[in-house]
């Protein structure tokens, strides 16, 4: 699994807890969480130490810093995560988030972003389409 996956199945576990999910898709959700955050600690490691080699230039503004740290840690994105394995939802605690979901109508997503790159609410569907696409089992 590479890191973006990661970090992107991350944001849209952390999306589901806003809505009113039933036990099992709750476990779930903070068990997959609880499995993906081994990996997001290597990579807040790697951003952390990417940054302290890549120090500030005289007078760089923030913006320009960050997409220059944003440029050196998009390859590394890339790169598999060792280990985090590709866990996903059941199809039973996925049935679960779909009612919770539909119920809300809508849901306030972290990988649907607006112009100035901030969660955006999205219908219900549209976050459903990729939470399946993403994190549920095939089987």
């Amino acid at each position: 699994m590479r890191y973006v996956e990661m970090i992107n199945r991350m944001n849209v576990l952390g999306d589901a807890l806003q809505l009113a999910l039933p036990a099992k898709a709750m476990s779930e959700t903070l068990l997959l969480r609880a499995h993906y955050a081994k990996g997001m600690n290597e990579w807040q490691t790697m951003c952390e130490q990417v940054g302290k080699d890549m120090p500030r230039e005289e007078e760089e503004d923030d913006a320009a810093y960050l997409k220059r740290l944003n440029d050196m840690l998009a390859p590394k994105s890339e790169e598999e995560a060792p280990t985090v394995s590709d866990r996903r939802y059941s199809k039973e605690a996925f049935e679960a988030v779909c009612a919770a979901a539909i119920d809300a109508g809508e849901v306030l997503s972290s990988v649907h972003l607006t112009k100035d790159y901030k969660p955006a609410k999205v219908p219900a569907w549209l976050w459903l389409e990729y939470l399946a696409a993403n994190i549920v089992t095939e089987e």
